[in-house]
């Protein structure tokens, strides 16, 4: 479009066409939220960012995952650093992937899984930033569209 959006989401599998539009939204100062819907849609990540790194792993989950680590000085999570909205305990994750560490090292944890791997990063370049979700939101991997905090968090992408 004409108008860069201010957010680009994406979950799936990206050709080069995808990869360049995802590329010029955070290269017009927009942001993006790369979910990872599997380990073969975790390839186009390192080609969004312009980087070569290792590949991505399916996480083994033992029943669920839960947030355990969260930055809440960061603008993602800022509007819930409050006592009365911290609480992300109740969030059930069932499937994750493992980012490899050469990506992890360059972009910003936001927030860990209780296992210590990265669920949120994020991943400033050009004008804009990358954030990253090592899982989506559908039914099958997690509960966090069900959750209330779930709009919020959308809509704190969206602030430039």
């Amino acid at each position: 479009p004409e108008d860069t959006p201010a957010l680009a989401i994406t979950g799936g599998l990206l050709d080069e066409n995808a990869i360049a539009a995802l590329r010029g939204v955070v290269g017009a100062g927009g942001n993006a939220l790369f979910t990872v819907r599997d380990v073969e849609s975790a390839r186009a990540l390192p080609k969004v960012l312009g980087l070569t790194v290792g590949e991505a792993t399916e996480a083994r989950v033992t029943d669920h995952a839960r947030l355990g680590e969260i930055d809440f000085k960061s603008a993602v999570f800022a509007p819930f650093a409050d006592a009365r909205y911290s609480d992300f305990s109740g969030i059930r994750f069932w499937k994750y992937r493992i980012l490899p560490a050469d990506l992890v090292s360059k972009g910003k944890v936001l927030a860990r899984f209780d296992s210590g791997d990265p669920a949120w990063l994020s991943y400033a370049i050009w004008k804009g930033t990358v954030h990253v979700l090592t899982t989506t939101w559908r039914p099958a991997d997690s509960q966090l569209a069900l959750t209330t905090k779930f709009p919020s968090l959308l809509h704190s992408l969206l602030v430039r």
